[in-house]
C-alpha cells in the first residue's frame, strides 16, 4: 500500500481457459500403444449401431394429381361416369327423377370439332347437340328426342374450354324437357337469366 493510504487495484493476467482437444484423449492410449475396446466402453450404455438415412430430406408429395384430359374421377365427386365423349358425368335428381349431365369441350380434347368453323370461329355442330340430347334421354329412360331447338350458337375458343350442362326436367304427360347450358371455363357466372344454346 502506498504511503498516501490509497488502494491501488491489483493487476492480474486473466487465465486462459483450456479446452480439451481430441489429441488429449488419444494421447495416453497412443503413448502406451494400446487399442480402445469400444464394445466394453459402450456396454454400460447399451449402445448399438444405427444406419444413417440415405437422404435426410426425402419428400412425399401430398397434392392430388389431375387425371389425363382433365375429366377427373366422376364417382369420387358423387357423380356417375357415363363413358360418353361429350358428356362425361351424370347426376340423378331424386325429387324430379330427372338428371344433369356435364362435360367439358375444347379443341385440345376434341380436335375434330375444329373442322366445323365459320369465318374462323369454331362452332359446335348441330349433330353434337343431337348427340348430347340423345345421351340425356337415355339417362332418363326416354326412347328418343322429339324436338330440339337451337337458340344460339355455341362457340369454342382457341385456348381453354367450355363447360356444358344438360338438365332434364321431370316427366309430364310422358315427355321430358331438356335444356343445354354452356359457359366458358375460367370466367365468372353471368348475372341475371341466361339464354341456353338449345332446348
Amino acid at each position: 500500500m502506498p504511503a498516501s493510504g490509497q488502494c491501488l487495484p491489483a493487476r492480474h493476467a486473466p487465465r486462459r481457459r483450456r479446452t480439451a482437444r481430441p489429441g488429449h484423449l488419444r494421447g495416453p492410449a497412443a503413448r502406451r500403444r494400446g487399442t480402445v475396446d469400444w464394445a466394453a466402453f459402450h456396454a454400460p450404455h447399451h449402445a448399438r449401431n444405427t444406419d444413417l438415412p440415405t437422404y435426410a430430406f426425402r419428400r412425399t408429395r401430398l397434392w392430388l394429381e389431375n387425371a389425363a384430359g382433365g375429366t377427373g374421377d366422376a364417382d369420387g365427386l358423387g357423380q356417375q361416369a357415363t363413358g360418353h365423349p361429350l358428356l362425361t358425368a351424370a347426376t340423378e335428381l331424386p325429387d324430379t327423377q330427372g338428371a344433369v349431365l356435364t362435360g367439358r369441350l375444347s379443341l385440345s380434347s376434341h380436335p375434330w370439332l375444329g373442322d366445323h368453323a365459320v369465318h374462323g370461329t369454331v362452332l359446335l355442330p348441330g349433330t353434337a347437340f343431337v348427340e348430347m340430347a340423345l345421351r340425356a334421354a337415355a339417362q332418363t329412360n326416354c326412347d328418343t328426342v322429339g324436338e330440339l331447338t337451337l337458340h344460339a350458337p355455341l362457340t369454342l375458343p382457341e385456348q381453354g374450354s367450355v363447360a356444358v350442362q344438360v338438365a332434364v326436367d321431370a316427366e309430364r304427360d310422358g315427355r321430358r324437357e331438356l335444356t343445354v347450358w354452356s359457359r366458358r371455363t375460367g370466367t365468372p357466372r353471368p348475372r341475371g337469366p341466361a339464354t341456353p344454346p338449345a332446348s
